[in-house]
């Protein structure tokens, strides 16, 4: 009886799903499109990287006073981090030029619905994520300049 109801039911949710995505870069798609990509929630930067001309130096951040980065579900965005707290909404994009690569769009002003031009963007970062690391990379930086954001419940 139940697993008659699963068939019933499953291709419908299933169903509701893909027409509330209609576009690629759409931020529910990006969310539902794998486990463990979404960054809902409150992340602490632990780790900075950066290259000053040789070599390349990853240094860690003090947890005091914490330095943290929240992405709620609606594309709002609140940070203490002084390089980023200007800005109020985020973004995920696709990068047209790397396979898989994801990009986060910060903007001062809510962007709207409408496709983002990456060319465009005014403040952005490369994205690595796993389930308890968010790597944020500097897009031009030659060298690899990062910084890394652990899961605020992992803190606790």
């Amino acid at each position: 009886m139940m697993t008659k109801l699963l068939k019933l039911i499953l291709p419908a949710l299933l169903g509701v799903t893909a027409i509330g995505c209609e576009k690629a870069d759409d931020l529910c798609c990006f969310v539902e499109r794998k486990a463990g990509e979404s960054l809902e929630g409150s992340w602490l930067l632990y780790e900075r990287g950066y290259s000053p001309g040789a070599g390349y130096i990853i240094e860690p951040v003090p947890a005091d006073p914490a330095k943290i980065l929240t992405f709620g579900s609606n594309g709002e965005l609140s940070a203490n981090l002084e390089s980023i707290k200007q800005f109020k909404y985020y973004r995920i994009l696709d990068d047209p030029y790397a396979q898989e690569q994801k990009i986060l769009a910060l903007y001062t002003d809510d962007p709207g619905d409408e496709p983002q031009d990456i060319s465009q963007l005014q403040h952005s970062y490369s994205i690595t994520r796993t389930d308890n690391n968010l790597k944020l990379s500097f897009r031009y930086c030659i060298e690899g300049c990062h910084m890394s954001f652990r899961p605020i419940a992992l803190e606790q």
